[in-house]
């Protein structure tokens, strides 16, 4: 899952992950990629616990 998160990170620019909608994609696209490596179950939330872009 790790791996998910820091290719989705690396495609998108910062620009990108500010405000709700940015977060809101980035959930989005982790959630979908996340649901495709599922053999059981499925996720059906990503939380951003934190945030900070550099």
């Amino acid at each position: 899952m790790k791996n998910i998160i820091i290719t989705e990170l690396s495609e998108m620019k910062a620009e990108e992950l500010t405000g709700k909608k940015g977060k809101e994609k980035l959930q989005e696209a982790l959630k979908t990629r996340m649901n495709e490596l599922m053999e059981e179950g499925k996720v059906e939330k990503v939380y951003i616990t934190s945030s900070i872009l550099q």
